[in-house]
């Protein structure tokens, strides 16, 4: 069965002018791939915290196997549902239930795979500003350390991250 949610709106912690100060740099050639970096960057934090810092779009797709389960989300709307028959748009509805982070449609439209659109909350509404200078230290990590790494030498997260993050770390306890 194949399920897949994908982040359809571009959400950061930081911008690339706070990227390229950190990095001192000043010219143009690297913007592409320190860009590139910064969704990695943001994507770093909030899975150290296992929490949603900022609210996204995101794009949910399954083939037909009701009900959806949309992810471990706090959602705040749905924006559209797309029914597809072999790969061809046959409808979109607005026809279907929300409860909590489970849809269920309530059409009858014939279709074997689906498309839903959602927009999810923060849980920050204020972002700290530990989460942005957490992960400037982790771009300026990658942006260093893009090369192949010498034998011998291993790779560990910097104890300045770790401790930035640890007060918004959710922890299981037994």
């Amino acid at each position: 069965m194949s399920t897949t949610v994908i982040s359809i709106e571009e959400s950061n912690l930081i911008t690339l002018e706070e990227a390229k100060r950190q990095l001192r740099i000043l010219h143009s050639r690297e913007d592409a791939y320190i860009s590139s970096l910064i969704p990695v960057v943001t994507q770093m934090v909030e899975e150290s915290i296992d929490r949603t810092i900022l609210g996204k779009q995101l794009r949910f797709s399954s083939l037909r196997n009701e009900p959806y389960f949309l992810g471990n989300y706090k959602i705040d709307s749905v924006d559209s549902v797309k029914l597809f028959l072999e790969g061809e748009l046959v409808a979109t509805t607005e026809d279907f239930l929300l409860n909590g982070q489970v849809l269920y449609l309530t059409g009858s439209t014939e279709y074997n795979s689906i498309e839903v659109e959602f927009t999810i909350l923060t849980d920050y509404p204020v972002i700290p500003v530990s989460f942005k200078h957490a992960a400037l230290i982790l771009l300026a990590d990658l942006f260093k350390n893009r090369q192949e790494t010498i034998l011998g030498k291993s790779y560990s997260s910097t104890n300045a991250v770790i401790r930035l993050l640890r007060p918004y770390t959710k922890y299981i306890s037994i």
